[in-house]
């Protein structure tokens, strides 16, 4: 029966590790970043689905689901929605239509698969759908290595795999397992291993054991939550998690009051909103940085607007927009508009006013974007002269945001190191070299500072293992400049010892000529310089690309 299973998970519920009473929790890794169409996108679903998706997502952040999405606390959630099935005679028709609900709900580090239980009821399986914070995750994996390392499993797996290979553990390997990838503090995780014995004669709440909730949005108590002796005190670990879990709450509420209910915008919008930036990038580890964000509300007239755009009405969209044209806005707000405007301008076919919208100095910014990854599409299939052709279509380079530049520039060494054209592959890496050399400027942290768990403290790079300073070391070496480079960039040390970009040209250069000791003293001289003897502050965004 059902009951069995939900005996099973409900309790094996009780068990993990993501917080230490003593000590502050580990960074976790960078999510992958995404558009926010790309966010949440259940509009992609056919009507009765994304009817469906939008009411296990409310239910899921409703309960403990928000611990998953929202900050990691729980790095997996089960019981989003529950399924069965006849394995005598299956009808999967419910189990395909959640496996296409679950595709999409995913945005940044977050997402959503479907578990078929090891255990069943005779002929009777039992399913789930699951959220997963693969971050959170991968924290998790790393945390307690010596219990998943022998499974096979690292950062960076899965949740589908890694819940499959948990559930065919046996029992007291399946609770803890289980434990940890619920998020529950290290001594609920041993109890539950240690009570949990098979046909026990008292076991419930009051007979055995008692249980230690985190309140969650909807009324109960028994959905984030695990088992206690009886008369346990809360220990600081138990505390921790509901600290880390109040401001989420608090702010969850607030949003759910703009977002959720007849007329509003419902729990996707809800979430693109907590997790996308003004850039329109969306990732799990915004949400925390964004809890006391201004929120939008739905009655606002860029949300009317918005909303009116989704429902297919742009020519309203546009009546309204263009009222709004000549209204005072903040920055993000203004920039919100101007979006809302082009995409209504080209839905209703206004080539004048569209021509009105594009009359700025960043008017490139979404096509320069798009024309860096197609050239990098065309550079995977090894169409390098298609991969130039469209990099030299991008206007107004200087213009670019930074990031965007970055791509550009490793794009432009990447295709000259596939070509074998040392001279332009340096040209492009020595930009790469110089704008690292901004590390630790508010032009760089402002982006991948981490003030949540560092305040203003910069974070770190990993100066050692980046591949610029690898390329830039062998073109060196090929072209025989390393001596040269290194004497330049010594004459700049000694006129300007402050001189971050030098400091990187002579480190790069002797690494060159093998002087790698010399290469690592010259290093650490920059305190954001990543060395295993030093602490290691995880910055925000830092991808590679490509």
């Amino acid at each position: 029966m059902r009951l069995t299973v939900l005996a099973t998970l409900g309790l094996a519920a009780l068990a993990g590790s993501l917080l230490r009473a003593a000590q502050a929790p580990a960074p976790l890794p960078t999510p992958t970043a995404v558009y926010q169409t790309q966010c949440f996108a259940l509009d992609r679903l056919e009507p009765a689905d994304r009817t469906l998706a939008a009411e296990w997502l409310e239910a899921a952040l409703d309960r403990e689901g928000l611990y998953t999405l929202i900050g990691g606390l729980k790095p997996i959630s089960t019981g989003i929605h529950s399924l069965k099935f006849d394995s005598a005679q299956p009808d999967l028709a419910g189990l395909d239509q959640a496996r296409r609900i679950a595709a999409a709900l995913s945005c940044g580090g977050g997402s959503a698969f479907v578990h078929i239980f090891a255990a069943a009821s005779g002929t009777e399986r039992f399913a789930d759908v699951v959220l997963v914070n693969q971050p959170a995750l991968d924290h998790t994996l790393r945390e307690h290595r010596a219990f998943f390392a022998p499974l096979g499993l690292t950062p960076g797996t899965p949740g589908l795999q890694v819940m499959a290979m948990i559930d065919h553990l046996p029992r007291e390997q399946r609770y803890r397992g289980l434990g940890h990838l619920f998020g529950f503090p290290n001594h609920a995780v041993d109890f539950f291993v240690e009570a949990t014995v098979p046909d026990k004669p008292v076991v419930g709440p009051g007979k055995d054991r008692d249980f230690f909730s985190v309140p969650v949005f909807r009324d109960g108590t028994n959905y984030f939550v695990w088992a206690v002796p009886l008369g346990h005190t809360p220990l600081p670990a138990d505390t921790a998690i509901v600290e880390k879990a109040a401001p989420i709450l608090k702010s969850y509420r607030e949003r759910r009051a703009h977002f959720i209910g007849p007329g509003k915008s419902g729990a996707a919008e809800l979430l693109r909103d907590w997790l996308c930036d003004n850039t329109g990038m969306c990732a799990a580890d915004r949400a925390l940085q964004r809890l006391s964000t201004t929120l939008r509300s739905p009655d606002s007239p860029l949300s009317r607007a918005s909303q009116l755009l989704r429902d297919r009405k742009p020519a309203e969209a546009a009546r309204l927009l263009k009222e709004l044209a000549s209204q005072p806005m903040d920055d993000e707000n203004a920039r919100r508009r101007r979006l809302l405007s082009e995409d209504a301008a080209v839905r209703t076919g206004d080539a004048a006013w569209l021509a009105r919208l594009s009359d700025r100095p960043d008017r490139y910014w979404f096509a320069n974007g798009y024309l860096v990854f197609t050239a990098y599409g065309y550079m995977r299939a090894s169409d390098l002269p298609a991969a130039r052709e469209y990099l030299s279509r991008i206007k107004d380079t200087d213009r670019m945001d930074d990031r965007e530049r970055r791509r550009y520039h490793s794009l432009m060494a990447r295709i000259a190191q596939l070509e074998q054209k040392p001279a332009e592959e340096q040209t492009h890496l020595e930009w790469m070299i110089g704008h690292q050399a901004e590390w630790a400027t508010p032009r760089c942290q402002q982006c991948h500072d981490n003030r949540e768990r560092y305040g203003d403290v910069v974070t770190s790079f990993p100066l050692t293992d980046w591949w610029v300073a690898e390329r830039y070391a062998a073109v060196l070496r090929e072209t025989g400049r390393a001596d040269d480079i290194g004497r330049l960039a010594r004459q700049s040390l000694t006129a300007s010892p402050d001189n971050v970009e030098a400091r990187l040209r002579l480190a790069f250069a002797q690494r060159a000529l093998g002087q790698d000791a010399d290469s690592e003293q010259t290093l650490r001289a920059l305190p954001w310089a990543a060395f295993p003897d030093r602490s290691y502050r995880t910055p925000r965004d830092l991808i590679q690309f490509p």
